[in-house]
């Protein structure tokens, strides 16, 4: 046989080998680690003795999973508000007049523990699962290191009786330097899946492997790891390191990037593990239907200098501070190295610390303080401090002090004074200032608009005209509050042509009764030498009578024009527009 030949038998061999099950007893572990903590009352109407008449009556007959004992009680049928459930059944809990539909929550009135009120008649099968969890065992088959992951089930009968069991999903295979996918599921046309009754191996790889947490490994022994492959890729301390993450560590991809740099194992005895998986979290592609083992290597060194074997060089830091950087992730070793390059400063590992809890992202970070913020150049450390300082002074709005927050203050402060007051960059209170200042702007800004617009109606005063005979006069709109006020009256949207009429796009000019000059009735826009629309109330098309007038005032305006000279539409565009 060939060296090919060889190692595609040893690969069919290993996956034939593989744990098919594992044994029940191990949810225990899970359960103690409270993955498991979701319990139903399952209940089924059933004829009951009733001891004080001796006549069989229907009952609902309960079983809690949480306490393992039973109850009787009433029940009645109810109909969903939502189509797809339809008719359902209620329970009476015990000791009150309340009802519990099925599949909502209730408190067993012996335990007094929540569980969902589930009704047997409606399952598909004999078992219902109350609750599955996603975990992952480490084997040694044949010498060769396995991930495999499986769905626990928690699941129970109609009779309230609890059991556990664990189904294929997804693994993962080291043999030699070859990665092999295995798998116990199909995905189908629909989006379901086809269960196959053993472990299949892929042609192809592609890490399917869900999210996984360290507290979804099942315990494995380290003697076992050492004799395969991944025997000095130190996964117990890369494990270990990631012990209290909130989020999931990379596991097969680690055990593929040793496979490719050995040295990084160097890191990871050293405790640097969770810097290690961030980095990998940060480059590993993901697909739709899961993850794919699709790491951009071409990026890795841009984190990790693979050409060093002592780990303070890898990660470019001094060797005093392997210590302090333990405790830290990705983002604050970035932050760290940042601050360390442009301003000379190092940040201690309390701030670090401070910087994660505040939610103050690397990439935030290095924009806020690589800008020059109108001439001034933030120091890091004031900086800093007074946001973790503010945030500490504020209970109810702190979530939203931020880096970006006080940017968006200086840019407001700014725009008001026309500098960077020295006095005002760091308040107290930053958002009551940031509230004050923001308002200020909108005042100038509206203040400016009022200005603009009136001086626009000022030179198109005009195009003014009235009509005794109709009734109707015509008048450019003359400030802001009366486009407002218009808007609010007639129930349209002129109120948002304000910016266009300031900077002379286009021209709003109201309709009024001559009898009620102050009243809103109709407003039209005129752009570009004619009129664009004409509305009333809630948009209401023209009346006959609006509608002569209009004519009557297109006509009143050429003769203007034809009077003034200004004969050739270009001109007479402008003259409208001005």
């Amino acid at each position: 046989m060939t060296k090919k030949e060889e190692l595609e038998a040893e690969i069919d061999a290993t996956v034939s080998e593989l744990p098919q099950t594992i044994p029940p007893e191990k949810a225990q572990i899970f359960v103690d680690r409270g993955a498991l903590n979701k319990d139903c009352a399952v209940f089924g109407i059933e004829f009951v003795d009733n001891e004080e008449t001796g006549i069989k009556e229907r009952k609902a007959v309960v079983h809690c999973t949480a306490c393992g004992k039973s109850f009787v009680t009433d029940y009645k049928k109810e109909y969903s508000s939502c189509m797809y459930f339809g008719e359902r059944f209620a329970i009476r809990i015990p000791g009150s007049d309340s009802w519990c539909m099925s599949w909502t929550d209730m408190h067993c009135p012996i335990c007094s523990q929540t569980v969902e009120a589930t009704h047997s008649a409606g399952w598909c099968g004999s078992k219902r699962t109350i609750v599955s969890q996603e975990v992952f065992s480490i084997e040694n088959v044949r010498n060769h290191f396995c991930i495999l992951s499986w769905m626990l089930r928690k699941q129970t009968d109609k009779s309230g009786v609890v059991s556990y069991v664990f189904e294929r999903k997804e693994g993962v295979l080291l043999i030699g330097n070859r990665f092999v996918r295995v798998t116990s599921e199909y995905r189908v046309m629909g989006g379901g899946y086809s269960h196959l009754t053993k472990w299949e191996r892929r042609k192809r790889f592609d890490d399917m492997l869900s999210d996984m947490y360290v507290k979804a490994i099942l315990p494995f022994d380290m003697q076992e790891v050492y004799k395969t492959e991944a025997a000095h890729s130190a996964i117990d301390k890369y494990i270990e390191a990631n012990l209290f993450n909130s989020y999931p560590i990379e596991l097969s991809a680690y055990v593929r990037l040793w496979t490719k740099h050995k040295n990084v194992e160097n890191l990871v005895v050293q405790g640097l593990g969770k810097i290690v998986s961030d980095i990998l979290r940060k480059l590993t592609n993901s697909t739709t239907y899961g993850r794919k083992m699709s790491i951009r290597w071409d990026e890795v060194d841009q984190y990790i200098n693979y050409k060093k074997s002592r780990p303070h060089l890898m990660l470019d830091i001094e060797k005093e501070e392997i210590s302090e950087a333990r405790r830290w992730n990705l983002q604050q070793l970035q932050i760290f190295k940042y601050v360390r390059d442009s301003r000379g400063i190092k940040l201690d590992t309390d701030t670090l610390v401070n910087i994660s809890k505040n939610d103050i992202r690397y990439s935030s970070f290095r924009e806020f303080f690589d800008n020059v913020h109108y001439g001034f150049r933030p120091s890091v450390v004031k900086t800093l401090n007074y946001i973790f300082t503010e945030r500490k002074n504020e209970h109810t709005v702190r979530s939203i002090i931020s880096l970006q927050y006080l940017r968006d203050y200086w840019n407001s402060l700014h725009e008001i004074y026309g500098a960077m007051p020295s006095e005002l960059l760091y308040p107290k209170g930053l958002v009551k200032s940031h509230d004050e200042m923001n308002a200020k702007v909108i005042e100038k800004a509206d203040r400016e608009l009022d200005e603009n617009i009136r001086k626009y109606s000022e030179e198109n005063a005009h195009l003014a005209f009235c009509d005794e005979e109709l009734g109707l006069q015509i008048f450019p709109a003359p400030s802001h509050n009366s486009l407002i006020t218009e808007g609010k009256m007639l129930c349209h949207c002129v109120a948002r042509y304000a910016k266009d009429v300031a900077s002379g796009k286009t021209l709003i000019l109201f309709i009024r009764k001559t009898s009620e000059p102050d009243k809103p009735f109709y407003t039209l826009e005129y752009k570009y030498g004619s009129v664009v629309q004409n509305r009333g109330h809630r948009n209401c098309s023209r009346t006959a009578e609006v509608k002569a007038f209009e004519e009557k005032w297109l006509k009143f305006i050429k003769r203007k024009e034809r009077k003034n000279g200004k004969c050739n539409s270009k001109q007479s565009e402008q003259h409208a527009v001005a």
